[in-house]
C-alpha cells in the first residue's frame, strides 16, 4: 500500500499545455526529458455499487500492452490546501477477475473480496489518453512525478474530452507539490480540480440518467 498525494488542474487548451511543458523552471528540475505514452483505463464496480458508496475505485489500466490493477481509497491523512489523498494498492493483472485476488494479495482491505464474491464486476466507464510525463527534482531534496494528460472519458453513451496537469509526491514534502503547483497555476490559467477522472466519468453517468 501507499499513499497517493498530488495535485489536479485542468489545463485550457493545447497551446497552454505546450507552454505549460517548455516552463524554463521545469526544464532545470527535471531529471530526464518526458515521454510520452498511451494509455487507457476501465473503471468496475458490482452491480449494487458498493464500491462507489464506499469512495473506492477499482482500476485496470493499460499501458504499452502491460494490464495493471489498482484500488484506491480515501485516506485517513489529511492533505495540505490544493493537494488530495489517497490510500492505493497496485499489481499485475490482465483481467478484473485476476485483479481482486492480486490486490487483496497485495494488502487491499478484505472487504473488497467480500464484497465481490458473489456479485459479477461491471465496466462502469473507460478513459482513453496521451500522457507526458517525467521526474522532477524538488528544491529540497524530494521527487515528484509531472504529467499532463490529454484524453477523453466515455460513459455510457456520453464522453467528455480533457486536458489536465498531475503532479504526484515520489517522496519529500507536499508543501513543494502545493508551492509549485500553485505557481503553475497562476502562469499557464490552470484551475483546480479536486475530482479524480473516474469521479468526473460518474457525473456523466449521472447525467445521462438525469
Amino acid at each position: 500500500m501507499s499513499l497517493e498525494v498530488e495535485s489536479k488542474h485542468r489545463v485550457p487548451d493545447e497551446r497552454a499545455a505546450e507552454r505549460l511543458l517548455a516552463d524554463p523552471q521545469l526544464s532545470l528540475m527535471r531529471q530526464e526529458e518526458p515521454t510520452v505514452l498511451e494509455m487507457a483505463a476501465s473503471y468496475y464496480d458490482v452491480p449494487a455499487l458498493e464500491l462507489n458508496r464506499r469512495r473506492w475505485a477499482l482500476r485496470l489500466r493499460w499501458e504499452g500492452g502491460v494490464g495493471m490493477a489498482a484500488l484506491k481509497t480515501p485516506a485517513e491523512e489529511e492533505a495540505l490546501p490544493g493537494l488530495t489523498a489517497r490510500r492505493e494498492w497496485q499489481c499485475p493483472a490482465e483481467t478484473v477477475e485476476e485483479a481482486v485476488p492480486a490486490l487483496l494479495r497485495a494488502g487491499a482491505p478484505e472487504e473488497l473480496g467480500v464484497i465481490t464474491r458473489d456479485q459479477a464486476l461491471i465496466e462502469r466507464c473507460r478513459i482513453a489518453f496521451t500522457r507526458t510525463v517525467g521526474l522532477l527534482d524538488m528544491p529540497g531534496g524530494g521527487v515528484a512525478e509531472m504529467a499532463v494528460d490529454r484524453g477523453v472519458l466515455h460513459a455510457g453513451d456520453k464522453q467528455e474530452s480533457f486536458w489536465e496537469l498531475e503532479i504526484e509526491l515520489k517522496f519529500g514534502d507536499p508543501a513543494e507539490v502545493a508551492a509549485l503547483a500553485a505557481r503553475l497555476a497562476a502562469a499557464y490559467g490552470l484551475t483546480p480540480e479536486l475530482a479524480s477522472k473516474y469521479e468526473r466519468a460518474l457525473r456523466l453517468i449521472r447525467s445521462r440518467r438525469g
